[in-house]
């Protein structure tokens, strides 16, 4: 680590500096100019500076070097197995550094005679020094029993001691931190020395997982403040039991770890549960393996696809799949990993060597083939005898239910009213008399017919259409039991000035028609991007931002747009003008049996009248002002 010429006071807490080198002064870690510095549990071990005479470095500070900082305080850290090819092997302070050093080892020098504290005045208190420091306070200068760097719990490494040691309850508690570098809580009263307390009452468990799966223990344990997730502590003697949870297509291969005087890890050992005893702090590894791969399918509102789910399949393998729509429904298209394959009902996947996504989409069938009555099967006459026997009936052959059908008539007259849509008025107007649109047209509204640019399937499969469908009429649209036509028309308003809003009545009405039978209407707008490309439909809402429907009377229905500047399904990008398409779409479903009434007969009425025209009318007083 290197710092210089910072203006704050840095503070590194709970690191551990291993293996570096300098071509310089300050193997582990370079600190210089800077105003003020702290370190705590931290670990500095087999680090090096190697002088640099031509750049006129001594090579100081194997694990660290510093200079001009200013107030320097090291609390609780471990300095062991540093080399230098100069002086302070564990810490160098030079110049202008004026360092506290509290509950710290600085032991085994790798450079024969230098002094593990070199360099500047240093005030050394509570701490093991090799060679012992004069000048200090309560400095110990028997060997620590440091054991080499090792995963001990906790999210570094660290250098563990045992007892006995001299760096055992040898601290003080003035200005300790409460946890070691760990995150394992020290002794309140008589901390120990070092980045590492020892617990003989408290074991550490770590657990480590390799590939996709996760470990559980019972107990839980406390969790190390600083492990995030992977280490946890335990009063000693506690027995704990692992379980390792796989996550398909992943499976356990084994474990490994340190061995205890309980549990000796077997690595072939596929076995979920290990149990130990915590006698000493313990180090598990759960190692998870893939087995096959995974193909994830998907199917859409209309349809289903067999096997369904997350699909595992062996390696070389292959697999078929089977995409079947419901009742009044059809294949839309099938995906493959994103990519087209057609509106197939089958699909199979060869040589399987990785993941794969499968999805299937759907839409109405809205032109279902029928289905023939089958031909009653004729009843033989038995031949009489001189003694009659009677012959058993044959049992009646099982017919199937033929698609249901809507009264021709009743097409007919969607069909006619329909075709005679206009979309001028066809009475004077109620505010001032004009007869003709253009007389009466204060915000130059103008309306007109327009070549369908889809067919009418394609409109009555839009999203936006097919939902309201499908939620109006579930089992008659499912079913295709329904008719439908389809017409719209472009319309672009002119705005007056300052104005951003107006309001449009469409009036849609019918003539009466035969008992079950109810129209359902629908308007829908959309517009059109830059490059003249249609942008799907929006369904005009009975209530909300963009719509109010008043039914004026048993065969009337009036629909008021409220038409917005920018708005959109407006394609026009000048302000002040709209210009927007409206479909308008009748829906006859299969009306619901009706039960004949008494004295008369029942069935199926004719339809006598036909629908009215549906009418457009411009109704500027509703003129709003944003």
């Amino acid at each position: 680590m290197y710092n210089f010429g910072s203006f704050c006071a840095p503070t590194v807490k709970g690191c551990t500096f291993t293996e570096n080198a300098a071509f310089g002064d300050g193997g582990g870690l370079y600190n210089s100019n800077v105003n003020g510095f702290e370190i705590v549990n931290c670990t500095f071990t087999r680090n090096a500076a190697a002088a640099n005479g031509s750049a006129g470095y001594n090579g100081d500070g194997g694990g660290l070097y510093s200079n001009n900082t200013g107030a320097f305080g090291i609390i609780n850290c471990t300095f062991t197995a540093n080399a230098v090819s100069g002086d302070g092997s564990g810490a160098y302070f030079d110049g202008g550094s004026s360092l506290a050093a509290t509950n710290c080892i600085f032991w085994d020098t790798l450079s024969g005679a230098q002094k593990e504290i070199s360099g500047g005045a240093a005030t050394v208190s509570s701490s093991v020094v090799q060679n012992g420091y004069p000048g200090g306070t309560a400095i110990i200068a028997t060997d620590p029993g440091l054991v080499a760097l090792a995963d001990n719990g906790g999210p570094t490494q660290t250098c563990a001691i045992d007892t006995p040691s001299s760096a055992y309850n040898a601290g003080t508690s003035a200005g300790a931190p409460e946890k070691d570098q760990r995150g394992l809580p020290r002794d309140v009263g008589n901390p120990d020395v070092g980045a590492y307390e020892y617990q003989p009452n408290r074991k550490v468990l770590t657990v480590i997982t390799e590939g996709n799966g996760s470990v559980s223990r019972s107990p839980q344990g406390t969790a190390l403040a600083t492990a995030e997730g992977r280490s946890w502590y335990y009063l000693a003697g506690t027995a704990v039991t692992l379980t390792a949870n796989s996550v398909s297509p992943w499976v356990l291969t084994g474990w490994s770890g340190t061995p205890s005087s309980t549990a000796t890890i077997s690595t072939a050992s596929t076995a979920a549960n290990l149990s130990i005893v915590m006698n000493t702090d313990f180090s598990a590894t759960a190692t998870f393996a893939r087995r096959g791969y995974a193909i994830a399918v998907s199917a859409g509102i209309g349809g289903s696809i067999s096997p369904s789910g997350n699909v595992m399949v062996n390696p070389g393998s292959s697999q078929t799949f089977t995409i079947t729509p419901w009742t009044g429904f059809r294949v839309d298209s099938v995906l493959v990993d994103g990519l087209p394959v057609g509106a197939v009902t089958t699909y199979t996947l060869s040589d399987i060597h990785s993941d794969h996504t499968i999805s299937a989409s759907f839409s109405l069938n809205l032109n279902p083939d029928p289905t023939s009555t089958p031909v009653p099967t004729a009843t033989a006459t038995p031949v009489p005898t001189a003694t009659p026997v009677p012959t058993a009936t044959p049992a009646p052959t099982a017919t199937s239910t033929p698609m249901p059908t809507i009264d021709p008539a009743v097409v007919a007259a969607i069909v006619q009213s329909l075709n005679n849509f206009c979309p001028r008025p066809s009475a004077p107007c109620w505010m001032c008399g004009a007869t003709r649109l253009p007389d009466c047209n204060p915000y130059g509204f103008v309306a007109g017919d327009v070549a369908l640019s889809e067919d009418e399937d394609a409109i009555l499969n839009c999203p936006a259409l097919r939902e309201a469908m499908l939620e109006d009429n579930p089992q008659s649209v499912a079913a295709g039991a329904f008719v439908s036509k389809v017409d719209h028309f472009s319309m672009e308003v002119t705005f007056a000035p300052e104005s951003e809003e107006v309001s449009v009545v469409l009036d849609a009405s019918h003539g009466p028609l035969p008992k079950g039978y109810s129209p359902f209407f629908y308007f829908l707008a959309r517009a059109f991007d830059e490059e003249g490309n249609p942008l799907d439909y929006v369904l005009l809402k009975e209530t909300g931002e963009n719509g109010v429907v008043l039914r004026i009377n048993d065969i009337s229905v009036s629909w008021t747009l409220e038409i917005t500047d920018g708005s959109e399904v407006d394609s026009n990008p000048e302000a002040g003008v709209v210009d927007m398409e409206i479909a308008v779409v009748v829906i006859v479903p299969e009306p619901v049996a009706v039960a004949a009434p008494s004295g008369g007969g029942g069935g199926c009425v004719t339809l006598a009248t036909s629908f009215s025209a549906l009418l457009l009318l411009v109704l500027p007083l509703l003129l709003l002002k944003r």
